[in-house]
């Protein structure tokens, strides 16, 4: 099961995740946190429940028994799970992992979503909140938290949002596992983006989705990205979920435990996850991000030696354009010299919004002080790239200094 679970989980989510981890030295500074929790035997969480209401056998019995199914259905015995239940009117759950080894992981469900969902909707939810303890969703969240307490750059703001987003989604797979029918997962979708109970307001399954499917198409060509902090616009994921619980990948895996290749829930899942993806909302916006991945490329690389804090500020500059930058420039830059790309940009940025010219000229000039070294080199790339964009000396110079005035770090 644990190999079908990491099967199933969002590529671009394994990718993302990936990045994050190497970028942020994730491994090692979770390490040093699970020590000193460890250390400090910190049993913070295990104090907050006690505002909650634990579930066992003797309390609230049968809904304890079905987290022991759906616990045993996953086989997730890597540490044991406590279930409680919070005096919260909202449809919400919420899981917690635990990084004290002594502690367990906690999983709570706020009273009105148990009071409004049956057994079925329950074991979706159940099995979804378990899914974030499976992927260790929390593992990267404590690091950024501790690295950034006011909150991440914008370029790890903006590609943590999408991880989260896409984190949901893999979740939504892993709880479609525990229900039987497709109506039970609808539902509860239902319930957690409207509040209302499906059969009360009198709403078929098949109605519901016909109405999904419509808002999904609306999305698709409407030309804009729909990000949200924490959890993906309800349309795409409920849409992700359709498409996941119909594929060959899981009706196979249920039927027989047997691995296939699912191209057509691939291609179905990257159409959506497009739309979760800051990406350019015109043309306008492509030439702009066209012409700071060129530039930017021909300007770390003027000196003959690219440095990757160069590397990294370039990649913070494009994601205002684009949430997943690192792919991108690769895409670009892969068929085409620099200049080329550079040339072909500019004239249309001159051409269609030339009030652009003196900001994107102003946002590459970081890149060439991010190796504590300003060489002649790179003013002279500077300056070439200002006139690429009709900017005169004086001008190009007279931002240049302004731009580097006060953030200048010399190496030692």
């Amino acid at each position: 099961m644990k190999t079908f679970l990491e099967e199933i989980r969002l590529p671009d989510e394994r990718k993302i995740l990936d990045y994050l981890e190497k970028v942020l030295n994730v491994g090692t500074i979770s390490g040093l946190l699970n020590f000193d929790a460890n250390q400090k035997k910190d049993h913070s969480m295990s104090g907050d429940m006690l505002c909650n209401l634990p579930l066992s056998p003797q309390v609230g019995g049968h809904l304890y028994e079905l987290t022991q199914e759906i616990l045993q259905l996953l086989e997730f015995t890597d540490r044991e799970v406590v279930f409680y239940i919070s005096n919260d009117s909202r449809f919400n759950a919420v899981s917690h992992y635990s990084r004290n080894e002594d502690e367990p992981h906690y999983v709570v469900f706020n009273s009105g979503l148990v009071e409004r969902h049956t057994d079925e909707e329950m074991r979706f939810v159940m099995a979804h909140e378990l899914g974030h303890l499976i992927y260790r969703h929390s593992m990267l969240e404590f690091v950024i938290d501790h690295l950034y307490p006011s909150g991440p750059p914008d370029f790890i703001k903006n590609i943590f949002h999408l991880w989260r987003n896409l984190g949901e989604m893999s979740c939504d797979r892993v709880g479609s596992l525990a229900v039987d029918n497709f109506d039970a997962a609808a539902s509860a979708m239902f319930k957690m983006s409207s509040g209302l109970d499906m059969g009360r307001f009198q709403v078929k399954t098949m109605n519901f989705m016909a109405m999904n499917d419509k808002l999904v198409a609306d999305m698709s060509t409407a030309g804009q990205n729909y990000p949200l902090e924490t959890h993906p616009a309800n349309p795409l994921r409920i849409k992700a979920l359709d498409v996941f619980y119909h594929s060959s990948i899981r009706k196979n895996f249920l039927k027989n435990r047997k691995l296939v290749r699912d191209n057509k829930l691939r291609r179905q899942t990257d159409e959506l996850v497009s739309l979760l993806k800051v990406q350019p909302a015109d043309d306008d916006d492509r030439a702009c991000l066209d012409f700071l991945t060129a530039a930017g490329c021909y300007l770390i690389n003027s000196d003959g030696n690219a440095d990757t804090r160069e590397q990294d500020e370039l990649i913070n500059i494009l994601s205002n354009f684009h949430s997943w930058p690192p792919d991108y420039v690769h895409q670009v830059m892969k068929c085409k010299k620099p200049m080329t790309i550079i040339n072909k940009s500019a004239s249309f940025i001159l051409d269609k919004c030339p009030s652009y010219t003196s900001t994107l000229f102003r946002m590459l000039v970081p890149l060439v002080a991010k190796d504590q070294r300003i060489g002649q080199h790179e003013i002279d790339a500077l300056l070439l790239i200002a006139g690429k964009l009709k900017l005169t000396k004086p001008e190009a110079v007279e931002m240049i200094l302004e731009e580097i005035r006060g953030k200048y770090q010399p190496m030692a």
